[in-house]
């Protein structure tokens, strides 16, 4: 059994729930440690100069342009060429 914490909310005391208890948390949690890599790495490419990316990042852009042909990535990709 995990110890809850409790917040002050509203002068009320209110257990707070630990995470593994609560699934929209965790994933949403998952969700954002997985795309905030792949934003900062991939789609930053489409305004950033190239050059500021490892070889691999722009592989990666190469390849889903290649790959998926997606209209909106190519489409501002600048810093490919």
């Amino acid at each position: 059994d995990v110890p809850s914490a409790s917040v002050m909310v509203g002068g009320a005391k209110a257990a707070v729930k630990p995470l593994s208890q609560r699934p929209v948390d965790v994933f949403f949690l998952s969700f954002f440690v997985t795309h905030i890599p792949t934003s900062l790495l991939v789609d930053a490419q489409c305004a950033l100069p190239s050059t500021w990316f490892p070889k691999h990042a722009t592989q990666l852009l190469e390849f889903h342009l290649e790959t998926f042909k997606d209209p909106l990535v190519s489409s501002y990709s600048f810093s490919l060429s």
